[in-house]
């Protein structure tokens, strides 16, 4: 059924209401997506700030690392972890974090890079600060908008990630809800019920 007072975003195949569903089943998604901007950023932001801080051997080190691992297929990387392991989701979604590391490592080694440049950075070497209390007072606080971009954009793309993992059939199985469930569900209704899907 379609909307209603009783049903504000209509009732599914079984009668069961959208919106509460719609809602409920954002939990595992959302969860998803917290997993994988944790394990990225927990892995990425360092080494990115010790990539751009100590530079040399360390960057080209940290740098052709990231190249190998962007050049890999994600979502087959991550059906492959599901693969193996079964249906644990989380691990995929640890996987999927590590894979995004790349990412956020490049913008965070650029951040630092050119805060590692700036006047107030060679006074504190001057002044017998060592490495790790100059990146952790002086550093750090400067790239958090950096990071903050970064975990937003990490999240969108967990969520589409996740969305479609349970599109097409793996992590919440039925009949708990989920956005990629409920997709798929109402995709079979489609021509009965357009405002479902």
């Amino acid at each position: 059924q379609g909307p209603s007072a009783a049903h504000l975003l209509g009732t599914d195949q079984l009668g069961r209401d959208v919106l509460s569903r719609l809602l409920w089943g954002g939990q595992p998604a959302l969860l998803a997506s917290l997993v994988v901007v944790i394990t990225a950023l927990a892995v990425g932001v360092p080494l990115g700030m010790s990539a751009g801080y100590a530079g040399g051997r360390v960057d080209q080190a940290v740098m052709r690392s990231g190249d190998l691992v962007m050049a890999m297929p994600s979502m087959i990387i991550v059906l492959l972890v599901l693969a193996v392991f079964g249906n644990e989701s989380y691990l995929a979604y640890v996987a999927l974090g590590l894979l995004l590391v790349p990412t956020i490592t490049r913008i965070i080694r650029a951040n630092t890079i050119a805060i590692r440049g700036e006047l107030f950075i060679d006074a504190a070497r001057v002044s017998g600060l060592g490495a790790p209390s100059i990146v952790a007072r002086h550093i750090t606080p400067r790239i958090l908008g950096a990071v903050l971009v970064q975990a937003t954009l990490t999240a969108a793309i967990a969520l589409l990630f996740t969305t479609g993992l349970a599109y097409l059939g793996f992590g919440v199985t039925a009949p708990e809800p989920s956005w990629g469930t409920m997709v798929a569900d109402s995709a079979q209704f489609i021509w009965q019920n357009p405002f479902m899907l």
